[in-house]
């Protein structure tokens, strides 16, 4: 199985990245500067996805790939795509688990850094599941003392009908968590 974490999503991480760009532009900030942030941003940061039931394609209403009712699939696409990581159905804790030991260990995180985590719900789950899934997060950086500096749990940007959750992790600085602070009016990302 290839390592899902090696490829993230390049729509998924540069939307995350415009959230960062806007609120630096916002603040004033030189062009210069915001492609500083925005790359810092780009190799700091990791998106992991897991569908737990497939998307369908918006004009032909069909199933993108198929899933078993007891499987699920790590490494699916922003857009539905079948992922790299097929097995049996897992809890939300051996789930978070998995998906953010992967995360982890590509973005090389250490004892004692700071992250922030985004739990991005895929459409068709509930927030008390990604709220589930964000106290797994929570617990295993506890555990690994890792500082979860900031958060978000909710549905920030969903394919049709898919069921399943994304977890994104950012290393955090001073600048990065002022810049998180701020207010925003960024598509999928308003905060005041």
């Amino acid at each position: 199985m290839a390592h899902p974490a090696e490829c993230p999503s390049p729509s998924t991480c540069w939307r995350r990245l415009n959230e960062w760009e806007k609120k630096e532009a916002e603040q004033v900030a030189s062009l210069d500067e915001c492609l500083r942030i925005a790359q810092r941003m780009e190799r700091n940061m990791r998106s992991l996805a897991v569908a737990l039931r497939t998307a369908m394609h918006p004009s032909t209403g069909q199933t993108i790939f198929e899933l078993g009712d007891d499987e699920m699939e790590i490494g699916m696409g922003q857009h539905g795509e079948a992922g790299t990581g097929r097995m049996k159905m897992k809890s939300a804790d051996e789930t978070a688990a998995m998906m953010l030991d992967m995360l982890l260990e590509n973005l090389g995180i250490a004892l004692g850094e700071e992250l922030l985590v985004i739990i991005n719900g895929s459409g068709s789950i509930t927030l008390m599941e990604l709220w589930i899934l964000f106290r797994a997060v929570s617990r295993i950086l506890k555990a690994k003392k890792i500082d979860l500096v900031r958060s978000a749990v909710g549905e920030f940007i969903t394919p049709q009908e898919l069921a399943g959750s994304q977890i994104m992790i950012a290393r955090m600085d001073p600048e990065l968590a002022s810049l998180w602070d701020a207010p925003s009016n960024a598509p999928y990302f308003v905060t005041k």
